[in-house]
């Protein structure tokens, strides 16, 4: 058996591990095109083993291969990706994506290159990055851990330079019958120009398309068209620096956010990105917003923890244990201290004089409200900490987060030591249409007034569990309350009138929402984002909840 039919037998065993590595790869990409708001077309495949043969026997005429290694060397695409994107401008931001989840193996090779063509050309020929990578193991499971072996070719081009490509490639390399005439290869030249005019014009719709969501002050009603508004409005803000050394991020989550506070125009995205400054941690663009979005109302954290529970790596799977539990129990204890920390944080700022400063480093809190800088490196230190609970892929052991909540703990101390900190007595009311409440339910009486004359609602709650609280009918102004049975969202509850009002008590659980008419015909949607019960191990009893108002004279919350 010669070297080329050793190596395609070994190939045709190990089929299916490129297979699933190039499977793997392309989902967990896919994903991240997604949540970064790119439009793409991404397949995948292991290279079929005939086709594989016939190219190795073609490259051997000008090649002599002296063992199976060096063809397993020679052919890099046998597990490969490819991204066929909508609009070609967005080519630099799907890099940078790669970049950051994949190993690089070696350095993007960009096309055309500066080969001399084969036959006379009036057009440039194939427009495409292509990447050669390996799957990280931070990315896989134990049983998975196999594939960070296998070696990944990506290519990266617009949807027509893809279609054009696999029509000039299997004609001018794989002819079925002889070489190809001049009048072909003209042909083949001139419907190259044409992909390049059509390049162009996928790059006016797109800039079209941007100018469109920033034109009309309308509700986002994609994160794809969100994404293009934080890209533009990031550029024009950011003028002269590179807003790609941190990829766009996790739009989507950003999408959600926003589309769940009632911030999801551009109009209130636009007052986040001039916040942006170019001293900014160098991290993704939806990062930094949301970040800022959080800091403005510790209790958003409630509404995005939920977000973040339903976003997850397509493959990424930790083995079903115990200490899943243990491990949230530990979140939601850090998360609740944290956001007694930024507000004593806040108050701090306030009284020397200092607002709205989003997230300020260590450095800077020991320049300007003189703290020790021990203090200041472990201010630090539990900062980046909350970034990875709220950012990260992976979520540290449960005795981790708990050595962090004992240092953060340290830290509330000493600033209370340091400073003169007279807390504010606590408020039952919030008079604005649409919000985040975080309270106390076990103090007056369970009672918290949301909305304005009118519209204003006198909600009553009582402890039920740690993940669910109970809701009653009992305030001054409400006629009737529902349990808006599968909702989820408030934009999914389009005529409040047709769920059940017939109990004067409704049991809500995490995520689920409570429908709450008033005397004066209104409608109030509540949903229930976090509950915290000393009953059951949490150190305060606590119910975190968004709600909206419907508009005047409508039962519907879109």
């Amino acid at each position: 058996m010669d070297i080329i039919n050793q190596f395609i037998s070994r190939y045709r065993r190990e089929y299916d591990f490129y297979e699933q590595a190039s499977r793997m790869a392309s989902q967990v990409l896919e994903s991240n095109l997604q949540s970064a708001g790119v439009r793409a077309i991404v397949t995948w495949r292991a290279k079929n083993p005939v086709r594989l043969e016939s190219k190795v026997r073609q490259r051997a005429i000008a090649k002599v291969y002296q063992s199976v290694d060096e063809i397993y060397h020679d052919i890099v695409d046998l597990a490969g990706i490819r991204v066929a994107l909508y609009f070609p401008a967005e080519r630099v931001e799907v890099g940078r994506i790669i970049e950051g989840l994949f190993a690089l193996v070696s350095d993007p090779k960009e096309f055309p290159a500066g080969s001399k063509p084969s036959h006379k050309k009036r057009f440039s020929g194939y427009w495409a990055t292509h990447y050669r990578v390996r799957l990280p193991e931070n990315l896989l499971n134990e049983s998975q851990e196999r594939y960070a072996e296998a070696l990944l070719e990506i290519q990266v081009a617009s949807v027509l330079m893809h279609a054009w490509s696999e029509v000039e490639h299997d004609l001018v390399y794989k002819p079925l019958q002889g070489s190809l005439s001049e009048d072909e290869y003209a042909i083949l030249d001139e419907l190259n120009g044409l992909v390049l005019a059509g390049e162009i014009a996928l790059e006016r719709l797109q800039r079209a398309g941007e100018f469109r969501v920033l034109s009309h002050d309308k509700k986002y009603s994609n994160h794809y068209d969100l994404a293009s508004s934080l890209l533009e409005m990031s550029r024009s803000k950011l003028a002269g620096l590179d807003i790609y050394d941190s990829a766009i991020g996790r739009v989507d989550m950003l999408f959600q956010l926003l589309r769940d506070l009632g911030l999801n125009r551009p109009e209130d995205l636009r007052r986040y990105v001039e916040a942006l400054h170019a001293d900014l941690e160098k991290r993704p663009l939806a990062e930094q917003v949301i970040d800022q979005i959080l800091s403005e109302d510790p209790t958003r954290y409630a509404v995005y923890e939920n977000i973040r529970a339903l976003s997850f790596p397509i493959f990424v799977a930790a083995p079903v244990d115990m200490s899943r539990t243990s491990k949230a129990e530990a979140i939601g204890q850090f998360m609740t201290l944290w956001v007694e920390y930024e507000r004593m944080l806040r108050a701090i700022e306030e009284s020397k004089g200092y607002k709205k400063l989003g997230r300020p480093s260590g450095r800077f809190l020991a320049s300007t409200i003189d703290i020790s800088p021990e203090l200041g490196e472990l201010h630090e230190q539990l900062r980046h900490f909350r970034n990875q609970l709220v950012h990260g892929i992976k979520v540290p052991e449960a005795d981790y987060i708990r050595t962090q909540i004992e240092n953060l703990r340290n830290i509330i101390e000493s600033m209370r030591n340091t400073f003169d900190l007279t807390e504010k007595p606590p408020s039952y009311e919030l008079y604005d249409l649409a919000g985040v409440i975080s309270f106390d339910y076990s103090n007056n009486n369970g009672r918290f007034i949301v909305g304005p004359d009118d519209f204003s609602f006198e909600t009553v709650w009582s402890s039920a569990s740690s993940s669910s609280i109970h809701a009653y009918n009992d305030g001054e102004n409400i006629r009737a309350i529902a349990l808006a049975t599968g909702a989820t969202r408030f934009e999914d509850i389009v005529d409040a009138r047709i769920y059940d009002t017939s109990s004067r008590t409704r049991t809500a659980r995490l995520g689920e929402i409570v429908i709450w008419q008033n005397n004066s015909g209104h409608y109030l949607a509540t949903r229930i984002e976090r509950v915290a019960a000393r009953s059951h191990g949490a150190e305060r009893n606590e119910l975190v909840f968004s709600y909206k108002i419907a508009p005047d004279n409508t039962h519907s919350f879109l």
